[in-house]
């Protein structure tokens, strides 16, 4: 009689997230955590990168592979009502090959999908927690740094780490895939996570106590590093935190005994360069493995991404689906003297595309002319593979008074003059105190380069 396959055991997965987190501040806000979890045998992925500027399109990149671009064409902006809904993302082929799914985020009003969106109008997910937390919002919050560090007599945080434990404890006997997303201790401040480090650590005690690090895969993982703290964006350390978000990642013992080689893969892979893309593929990488007759489909962002259970080549940002604008594999940045040439030269460029901005939106009768104030940070990088490219990162102000950073990548022509491009766009620090009355277009294009001319001067006399 011929000897029928086993049927293979489908691997659960749970994420636990903490928004706006890089690893290096998880390294100075959370000792006790990491240190916990490193011994419990978690994988720290120190070559882990993100794909684009804040949360959501970072999000949709882990849940279908795509970039803003083809988001947009497949109508998954999440601007109109119904889009969401028929957006193809991965816990749907989770939840259609029997696993239990969950989603969850601990702040209602900045919640990934509702935030400046339309949201769902069906729920995404078997156990769908936002109705839960608006209505614990309506408890009464308690803020901190501006967030809604408590929601009645829990804080929020602690909300979602109870919801976590609670579904993977109800599941434990089935598969099931979840994410707990939490904001409130950790979107507006470097130095927040420090609050609820002890608290992640007794979280991650009781996944071990319960036997979920046993029994199921665990990513602890962000989406980026702090954007909202302008003090340490002001670093070259805070530039390359905004990229190099934490992935720390558990493997349960039973699984490193039954794909060795998968297990080796993720090992070796820490030590290189990966993106969320990546991590979208490991998801399709372990529903085939958990369903062999799951079909494994090309990151679209990303054909040449794999899965983190793959060996993993070197390979250049592009190559691992990260645009140039978030690619940290730039060398050292050596500080520059800011009255210095090149300098000088940059920040002439930058005022003057301000200025051609303004004037491409017929805003230069109500916004005022920029003026340099000061200069406060200036560094240079060389990349390894084009000699002749350069990054510049300044810190300016100017009059009337905001606070900006900006990247440029420039090189010298053959006639000896730098050629400068800027990368992503120029980032206001400070909140513009006088936003003039302008046709809704241009506004969301210029709003961080217009003063209004006329306040302005009333403000000064």
């Amino acid at each position: 009689m011929a000897k029928i396959p086993a049927i293979p055991k489908p691997i659960s997965i749970l994420f636990i997230v903490i928004d706006s987190v890089s690893r290096l501040n998880l390294i100075r806000t959370m000792p006790e955590t990491r240190d916990y979890i490193s011994q419990q045998g978690f994988i720290e992925m120190e070559g882990y990168n993100k794909v684009d500027d804040n949360t959501f399109p970072n999000f949709l990149a882990l849940l279908n592979g795509m970039n803003k671009t083809q988001t947009r064409k497949m109508k998954c902006s999440g601007r109109i009502v119904n889009e969401l809904d028929s957006c193809p993302m991965i816990w749907y082929d989770f939840r259609n090959l029997g696993y239990a799914t969950a989603y969850g985020e601990d702040w209602g009003p900045l919640g990934t999908f509702n935030y400046m969106k339309a949201g769902f109008t069906k729920p995404p997910t078997d156990y769908y927690f936002r109705p839960y937390v608006l209505a614990s919002e309506q408890l009464g919050t308690f803020l901190i740094d501006n967030a809604p560090y408590c929601a009645g007599p829990e804080t929020s945080g602690e909300r979602q780490l109870n919801l976590a434990l609670d579904f993977a404890k109800t599941f434990k006997n089935c598969p099931y895939f979840g994410i707990f997303w939490m904001n409130t201790f950790s979107h507006q401040s470097i130095n927040a996570p420090l609050r609820f480090d002890s608290k992640i650590r007794s979280f991650f005690a009781d996944l071990k106590a319960e036997g979920v690090l046993d029994d199921s895969i665990v990513v602890f993982l962000s989406d980026h590093g702090i954007r909202m703290d302008t003090t340490i964006r002001k670093t070259f350390s805070g530039w390359f935190e905004e990229r190099l978000p934490m992935n720390l990642i558990s493997v349960p013992k039973w699984f490193q005994e039954k794909y060795k080689e998968e297990y080796k893969n993720l090992k070796l892979n820490s030590k290189k360069l990966t993106s969320t893309h990546d991590l979208y593929m490991t998801l399709q990488h372990i529903l085939k493995l958990s369903v062999p007759s799951y079909g494994i489909s090309s990151s679209k962002a990303c054909p040449k991404c794999v899965s983190l259970f793959d060996e993993v080549p070197n390979r250049t940002c592009s190559e691992a689906g990260i645009p140039e604008e978030w690619c940290t594999c730039i060398g050292q940045i050596t500080p520059l003297n800011t009255s210095s040439e090149i300098v000088t030269e940059g920040i002439k460029f930058v005022l003057n595309y301000m200025d051609r901005t303004l004037d491409y939106y017929n805003a230069t009768h109500s916004c005022c002319k920029l003026e340099l104030d000061r200069v406060t940070l200036a560094g240079i990088s060389e990349t390894s593979e084009l000699d002749n490219e350069k990054y510049l990162f300044l810190n300016f102000w100017t009059f009337p008074f905001a606070d900006y950073i900006v990247t440029l990548k420039y090189k010298v022509n053959e006639n000896k003059n730098n050629i400068f491009r800027i990368l992503f766009e120029i980032i206001r620090l400070d909140r513009p105190t006088s936003i003039c009355t302008i046709n809704e277009i241009a506004s969301s294009k210029i709003e961080n380069f217009c003063h209004c001319c006329n306040r302005e001067i009333s403000n000064r006399l």
